[in-house]
């Protein structure tokens, strides 16, 4: 599914002006009170940060005709095609200045670091999920556990195929 230049261009203009009080800062106190080891968000964070409804929100992901264009957002839900979706957000995304327009195999990379394996909690932790759902992902085969370590290359398969 590929952006239109005009719609390109439209949410490059809208993204390098934004208003004063549309996106944090580094400096945000918001963002020095979540962890550092947190690397998603969820939909309540999002609105916390923008002071709006959830429907606005879910409106401006992946639409570069919005204002406020998410870009990097990830259904990490049990179960596929499911009317409600658990969505995460990039933290990167929403307090740094992520290039909107790379491709997944850039950002998944930075999105996951070197790493080979992780264990269950750490990504409980960073992707703010519970053991229940990962357990879930591991039996319908979306990520692959080896040694008690969930593999790379399951979850950047599973960012992938999972982003929205």
């Amino acid at each position: 599914m590929g952006i239109s230049q005009q719609a390109q261009k439209l949410a490059i203009r809208q993204l390098s002006n934004p208003l004063p009080d549309q996106r944090a800062s580094a400096d945000c106190p918001a963002v020095s009170a979540i962890n550092p080891r947190i690397v998603f968000v969820t939909l309540e964070v999002i609105r916390a940060v923008r002071g709006c409804d959830a429907e606005t929100v879910l409106k401006s992901i992946g639409d570069a005709t919005r204002p406020n264009l998410l870009r990097w957002v990830f259904d990490v839900s049990p179960s596929v095609g499911r009317k409600i979706r658990e969505l995460r957000f990039w933290k990167a995304e929403i307090w740094s200045h992520a290039d909107k327009w790379a491709a997944p195999e850039v950002i998944i990379p930075q999105i996951l670091g070197t790493r080979q394996g992780f264990s269950r909690g750490e990504i409980e932790i960073q992707w703010v999920v519970n053991s229940t759902t990962i357990s879930r992902l591991v039996n319908a085969g979306e990520l692959t556990e080896v040694n008690h370590k969930l593999t790379r290359a399951s979850l950047a398969a599973f960012l992938e195929r999972r982003l929205q």
